[in-house]
């Protein structure tokens, strides 16, 4: 395992931030709840709720729930995930 602040944590972190950043442009654009995503992505109100204010990072099966509830890929998200 990594020591902290190691690359693959600020990795890990870019990730769930840009996972965070679409989840929330989705929910605007589209004028959903969050109860109505996450009613849709299959996964509980706390979860979402934890997610997006920042205090809990996403599984990788929640936030393919979350792509598939969107419909998008997860890849879509990843790949502007800046190195």
């Amino acid at each position: 395992m990594a020591a902290p602040n190691q690359p693959s944590d600020r990795v890990d972190t870019a990730v769930q931030a840009q996972i965070r950043a679409t989840v929330k442009e989705f929910r605007a654009i589209h004028g959903l709840s969050r109860t109505k995503l996450a009613e849709k992505a299959g996964i509980s109100l706390w979860m979402l709720s934890m997610f997006e204010n920042g205090d809990r990072q996403l599984s990788l099966e929640g936030a393919l729930r979350l792509c598939h509830a969107m419909e998008m890929k997860l890849w879509e998200i990843l790949r502007k995930v800046e190195n």
